[in-house]
C-alpha cells in the first residue's frame, strides 16, 4: 500500500497498522573508545511513513492551536506571524517582584535583608464570625468567578459558598465575593463579621468614600452597608 493511501486510511478513521511505529534506536558513541553507557548519546530512527504523516497532521492541528491553548501556555508553539514577547515580559516581572521581594539594608556593602511576612489564622472574638473571600478570571475562555468560606472563632469550617459570574475584571470578581459571603452571612444570623480579602486596592476603595461614581459603586455601597 503507498504512502497516499495509507495517511487517507488514517484520516479516515481507519486503525494505523501499529508496526508504522516501531522505530530503530542506536547509540552513537560520543568518544572514541566508549566504556559507559553515558558515553553514547541514543538516536531514534523512525520510518519515513511515520515522520510525513505526524507532520502531516501536526499542520492540520496547527490553525486550531490558537482556540484550544491560552496565551500564556504557547511558548512552545509556532504561531505565524507571533513572538515570545509575551512570554518574556512575564518572565522579567516575576524577576522584579522577586528582587523587589528584598531590600538594601546597607548601600556600601549591598548586603540584603529579606522582608519576612508570615501568615496565620487570627481568631476572631467568640461573637465574630470570619469570612475569607476570592475571585479569579480567565482570559481565554473570558469568565470570572468568585468565592469563599466562612468559620468561626475556632477556625472550623461553617458554610462555603461559589459563583460564576460571566465576564467581568479581577476586581469586580473580588468585590461580588465579599459581597455574596456577607449576605450569606446575614442570611445565616451571622451580623458580626470580619472580612479578610487579598486585593488592597479593593480594600482601599471600600474604605474611601469616592467609589460612588465608579462603575463597581453598586457592589461597594451594599458592602459598606
Amino acid at each position: 500500500m503507498d504512502l497516499y493511501s495509507v495517511a487517507r486510511r488514517i484520516f479516515e478513521g481507519v486503525q494505523m497498522n501499529p508496526a508504522i511505529n516501531n522505530t530503530l534506536l542506536v547509540l552513537i558513541p560520543k568518544v572514541q573508545n566508549p566504556e559507559s553507557i553515558f558515553q553514547f548519546r541514543p538516536i531514534s530512527l523512525c520510518n519515513v511513513a511515520h515522520k510525513v504523516l505526524t507532520k502531516v497532521i501536526a499542520n492540520r492541528l496547527k490553525p486550531l492551536l490558537p482556540d484550544l491553548i491560552g496565551p500564556e501556555q504557547n511558548s512552545f508553539i509556532r504561531v505565524a506571524g507571533s513572538n515570545n514577547a509575551r512570554s518574556v515580559h512575564l518572565i522579567l516581572n516575576f524577576s522584579e517582584q522577586i528582587q523587589k521581594a528584598s531590600k538594601v539594608s546597607d548601600p556600601s556593602t549591598r548586603k540584603r535583608a529579606r522582608i519576612v511576612r508570615h501568615i496565620a489564622l487570627s481568631h476572631p472574638p467568640s461573637d465574630t464570625v470570619k469570612l475569607n473571600s476570592d475571585g479569579s478570571v480567565m482570559i481565554n475562555p473570558d469568565s470570572a468567578a468568585s468565592g469563599g468560606l466562612i468559620r468561626d472563632q475556632m477556625g472550623n469550617w461553617l458554610v462555603g459558598f461559589k459563583a460564576n459570574l460571566g465576564t467581568c475584571s479581577i476586581f469586580r470578581a473580588e468585590a461580588w465575593g465579599v459581597l455574596l459571603g456577607l449576605r450569606l452571612a446575614w442570611n445565616r444570623g451571622w451580623r458580626k463579621v470580619r472580612v479578610e480579602v487579598d486585593n488592597q486596592a479593593l480594600v482601599s476603595t471600600i474604605q474611601r468614600s469616592d467609589y460612588e461614581y465608579t462603575v463597581d459603586g453598586t457592589i461597594l455601597r451594599e458592602i459598606k452597608i
